[in-house]
């Protein structure tokens, strides 16, 4: 799937993207499609860049809407020098996304001026309702995408896309789930590499300290003593 929207407009070039799953590494995406933008753009104006004369280039913008379960603020900007390992405190190398948080409920002022906007964003607000009701994915969608063709909401386009638009939705919200078991099976299996170090732990102590008393003069050594020595 691509969600990505990107224009230049009065020599802005603007990047949208859309997110419903936390990734803290888009300022590091962001750099890279506009890498590849700007090398596109270069070499459609066939520009130099080995001149002598300034380059004027697009001013870049790059925005994330974002709509995932997460609390995030309104407004946050993310910042790719907090992915540096060696801190940059001069501020030389930055690169930052700007995510807008287009939940129900946030950036009221933004959604009344896009009724777009606003409409997806009730529309996205439906589905999960009707997950927390414990519904499939596939009824959430399609219930969701009834009734706000019935009540106005995107009708328009949910109508024409109707297939297409609930084909999306439940493969986005399926690779969710597959990515929460995912890490719910990695937190398992954690959890029982734990439990294996903590038997394998009890068993080498009490077979040490049985070891030790066996021999002349440690008959006193506490099990306390040999758990502090191993």
């Amino acid at each position: 799937m691509k969600n990505d929207v990107s224009c230049l407009l009065d020599n802005y070039m603007q990047l949208t993207e859309h997110k419903s799953s936390d990734c803290p590494n888009m300022p590091v995406r962001g750099l890279m499609y506009f890498g590849k933008m700007y090398d596109k753009y270069i070499k459609k104006n066939k520009l130099n860049i080995y001149s002598q004369r300034l380059l004027k280039i697009p001013t870049p913008k790059y925005y994330v809407l974002y709509n995932g379960n997460a609390n995030t603020p309104d407004i946050m900007k993310l910042r790719l020098s907090d992915a540096f390992i060696n801190r940059s405190e001069e501020g030389e190398f930055e690169w930052t996304a700007t995510m807008v948080n287009i939940n129900k409920g946030h950036n009221e002022k933004l959604m009344k001026s896009c009724r777009i906007l606003e409409e997806y964003s009730l529309f996205i607000d439906r589905i999960k309702e009707y997950l927390k009701q414990k519904c499939s994915v596939e009824n959430a969608v399609q219930t969701a995408v009834n009734d706000c063709i019935r009540d106005g909401i995107l009708s328009e386009y949910l109508t024409a896309h109707k297939a297409e638009v609930i084909g999306m939705c439940i493969t986005e919200y399926d690779e969710q789930e597959t990515m929460y078991a995912f890490k719910e099976e990695g937190r398992q299996e954690g959890l029982q590499a734990l439990v294996n170090s903590l038997k394998k732990f009890i068993t080498d102590i009490n077979l040490l300290y049985k070891e030790v008393i066996s021999n002349e003069g440690f008959e006193d050594v506490t099990l306390e003593q040999v758990k502090k020595y191993y």
